[in-house]
């Protein structure tokens, strides 16, 4: 028995729709849009904690006792390093079930950000501690870490090779700073950055490599 009237439509609906995701899933499937929105989604999951440390950062600094800022920071800064050790150990990449340029590349922007907000921090309660001076300064109550890693995000903008980001935008520097620590931070971000993003990149590469000879040498002795 034919259908009629609105079960008709809906029926038809219903083909037209599973065509249309049958059509997008072969599209997605084609093109590997879905693995880039996987990782893509992936990334963004691990910039939002790393948002909210720096909230906490925040906190810790603005409170009265300096010691609380201070022993936050240190904390950070350890995972920090703990983080950058372990996204260029070749074991530990090893162990991710695939080594193409999606997850060194996710790595390196959680990186980034981590230690945007890191540094921030650390110059607060370098600031705090008189061992610095940025300008123009900003009061430890009122979000300095946040703020303050205005400067080594436009730092990590600049230092891309080739297209002047921060001059093609028009993206001024906001803060200076004063004192040989504040320059050999700023360095130290520099270095922790490039060096653990190219790592991850090399490090990567060479493990798809081998992947890539052993499912060769797979199919020769088969």
């Amino acid at each position: 028995m034919e259908e009629s009237g609105p079960t008709a439509t809906a029926s038809g609906l219903r083909r037209v729709a599973a065509g249309l995701v049958a059509a997008l899933r072969q599209v997605l499937r084609a093109s590997r849009l879905a693995v880039a929105l996987a990782y893509a989604l992936a990334t963004l999951l691990v910039l939002w904690p790393i948002a909210w440390v720096g909230q906490a950062l925040n906190w810790a600094l603005a409170r009265p006792a300096p010691w609380i800022g201070i022993a936050a920071v240190v904390v950070a800064a350890v995972a920090l390093l703990v983080y950058a050790a372990l996204m260029t150990n070749e074991d530990v990449l090893r162990a991710l079930p695939q080594q193409g340029i999606a997850f060194p590349t996710s790595l390196s922007v959680a990186l980034a950000a981590f230690a945007v907000v890191v540094f921030g921090a650390l110059s607060c309660a370098c600031e705090r501690l008189d061992w610095i001076s940025m300008q123009p300064a900003v009061p430890h109550a009122e979000g300095c870490a946040t703020r303050y890693a205005d400067l080594y995000l436009w730092h990590l903008f600049d230092a891309i090779p080739g297209i002047r980001f921060t001059e093609t935008v028009g993206w001024a520097q906001k803060y200076s700073y004063t004192g040989a620590l504040a320059g050999w931070l700023l360095v130290g971000f520099k270095l922790l950055v490039i060096v653990c993003v190219i790592g991850s990149f090399v490090v990567c590469g060479r493990l798809r490599s081998e992947a890539r000879a052993a499912a060769l040498r797979q199919l020769d002795e088969t």
